[in-house]
């Protein structure tokens, strides 16, 4: 998946295979690439916890840096940019489990990024409640705790 972990203006590379850690490939601008997804702490964020079904990337935490959407059997995980070249985890709601698919959008049109998931029992949508207040800026970030940048809930199909 083509990305700018780094911001640097130009393209890097995830890899994702299914029963293996992630591959973030930083472009070095002389024609090479080089895995810097242990360092980066991307492998950390994403160990354990099953094989990685779906992969989806945006930037969910507003800090003009992509973050990355893991998909699991066994549930998902956020892996959220510090906006200094480094990543963090963040759970993802139970439902996201076993996810096959995933895209960030803005569902309802307030300017965050939503996420849907479709795994065996269907497509669930999962609204960014966190106001536009709270999210981090790019010339304040302190990385505040990931609850704070990102709160979802159930909002498709309707939670019993």
């Amino acid at each position: 998946m083509p990305t700018d972990f780094d911001n640097r203006r130009d393209i890097d590379l995830l890899v994702v295979s299914r029963d293996g850690p992630p591959l973030l490939f930083q472009n070095l601008r002389d024609g090479t690439l080089r895995d810097v997804a242990t360092e980066v702490g991307l492998v950390a964020a994403v160990s354990g916890a099953g094989d990685i079904t779906a992969v989806t990337v945006a930037d969910v935490n507003k800090d003009d840096f992509p973050d990355f959407f893991f998909a699991r059997q066994d549930g998902g995980v956020f892996a959220l940019s510090d906006g200094h070249g480094r990543f963090r985890t963040a759970a993802a709601p139970d439902g996201a489990r076993a996810g096959v698919a995933a895209q960030l959008f803005d569902y309802d049109n307030d300017g965050l990024l939503d996420l849907l998931t479709w795994s065996g029992d269907g497509a669930h949508v999962y609204r960014n409640l966190v106001s536009a207040g709270a999210m981090c800026r790019r010339a304040r970030c302190r990385a505040p705790p990931p609850e704070r940048l990102f709160r979802l809930r159930a909002v498709w199909p309707s939670p019993t």
